[in-house]
């Protein structure tokens, strides 16, 4: 499974990642639209997996700029909130941008939410 954010708005209709999630960077509510999908994706896959006899992946995207010291307790905080086991979560960077120096930061930060 992969936790995926979409905006339909009455008055532009749907709109593209590429279109808001550089807006919501800019105006710094990429981490809590993040904070949310990643509570939602755990709580989700936590769910299903009580109906399916195997195990339920799920990736979520996060931003580079919600990439932060905090972000370790958060993913800890939802995988325990749910009592997914972290093996089952995979965390990605969202291809929007991204520059070079953003990937080098990734393994670092996701080797360190093993718990």
């Amino acid at each position: 499974a992969e936790a995926l954010v979409r905006w339909h708005s009455t008055e532009l209709g749907s709109v593209g990642r590429a279109e808001f999630i550089p807006v919501a960077e800019e105006s710094d509510i990429i981490h809590e639209i993040g904070d949310w999908v990643l509570r939602e994706g755990c709580r989700f896959a936590a769910e299903v997996r009580k109906h399916v006899e195997r195990p339920v992946f799920m990736t979520i995207n996060l931003s580079a700029r919600q990439v932060d010291r905090r972000m370790p307790g958060l993913i800890s905080a939802a995988l325990d909130a749910h009592a997914l086991p972290p093996e089952l979560l995979k965390i990605e960077p969202a291809d929007i941008g991204l520059d070079r120096s953003d990937r080098i930061v990734w393994p670092h930060v996701i080797l360190n939410t093993s718990r």
